[in-house]
C-alpha cells in the first residue's frame, strides 16, 4: 500500500502551495442590474487595468466573469483569460489597502437575479499577505471621482467586489528585504454558477463528467465485469 501513502501525501502536500480565499454572494432578487455595453468581457488573452484611486484603493472596471461554456471549451482553446492581477505595495509601511472589481453584466446576459456567483483568491502560501473578500454597491461616479482616468458614466449603483489585503510579513533586515515598490500577486477567478440550487464551483465540473461517463460504463457493462471478476 506504498503507492496509497504516496498518493495521500501527494494530496496533502498540494494545500501547502498555496493559500485560497473563496466567496459567494447571489445577485439579490430586486436588484436594478446596470446594463453593460459591452458585448463580452475582456478579449481572450487581454490584460486588465488596475486604475489608481488614491493611496489606499485602486479599481478594476472590466474583469472577465466565466461560465460553464468557458470551462467546458478551455480544452479546445490554448489561449485563456488573464486571470493574474499584480499590485504594487509598500511592504516598509503596510497599511489595509482595497482593491475593488466591479462586476459587469457584459451585454446585458452575463447573469441575472437570483443567480450565484462564485469568487476564487489564489496566492502564493510563501506570500505574506492577508486578503479578505466581500462585496458592496457603489455608485460609481462617487468613487471614481478620484480619477480622470475613469470615462464619466451616468451615475449607476454598480455590484463591486472588495478585495482587502495587508502585507503582514516580519524580517531582521527591513532595508534588504522590504520595499517601497513590492509587488504583490494574485490570480481572481470570477464565475457565474450554472445552478442556483447546487453551488458547484466549475472547476470540478470536468471531473464530475468523468465521474458520470464511468458510472454509465460500470452500469452497461455490469454483466461483463461480474463475469471477469467471476463474482
Amino acid at each position: 500500500m506504498a503507492w496509497l501513502n504516496l498518493l495521500v501525501l501527494l494530496f496533502c502536500s498540494s494545500f501547502g502551495f498555496a493559500n485560497t480565499e473563496t466567496y459567494l454572494l447571489k445577485i439579490p432578487t430586486y436588484y436594478d442590474i446596470p446594463f453593460s455595453k459591452q458585448q463580452d468581457s475582456l478579449p481572450k488573452g487581454s490584460l486588465h487595468d488596475v486604475l489608481q484611486l488614491n493611496g489606499t484603493h485602486s479599481v478594476i472596471l472590466d474583469f472577465p466573469i466565466g461560465s460553464i461554456k468557458d470551462q467546458l471549451d478551455r480544452r479546445q482553446d490554448e489561449v485563456s483569460f488573464k486571470n493574474e492581477i499584480t499590485l504594487t505595495y509598500n511592504t516598509k509601511e503596510p497599511i489595509l489597502k482595497t482593491l475593488l472589481v466591479r462586476i459587469n453584466n457584459y451585454n446585458g446576459t452575463t447573469f441575472t437575479n437570483n443567480d450565484l456567483i462564485n469568487v476564487k483568491l489564489c496566492w502564493p502560501a510563501t506570500s505574506p499577505y492577508d486578503f479578505r473578500i466581500s462585496h458592496s454597491y457603489i455608485r460609481t461616479n462617487d468613487k471614481m471621482a478620484l480619477s480622470r482616468k475613469v470615462p464619466q458614466e451616468l451615475p449607476r449603483l454598480d455590484l463591486y467586489l472588495k478585495i482587502e489585503y495587508e502585507f503582514f510579513g516580519i524580517t531582521y533586515d527591513k532595508e534588504k528585504y522590504l520595499s517601497k515598490g513590492s509587488e504583490v500577486g494574485f490570480m481572481l477567478h470570477i464565475n457565474k454558477l450554472p445552478v442556483n440550487w447546487l453551488p458547484i464551483p466549475l472547476e470540478l465540473y470536468d471531473f464530475i463528467l468523468y465521474l458520470v461517463d464511468i458510472l454509465i460504463l460500470i452500469l452497461t457493462q455490469f454483466e461483463l465485469i461480474r463475469r471477469v471478476l467471476k463474482v
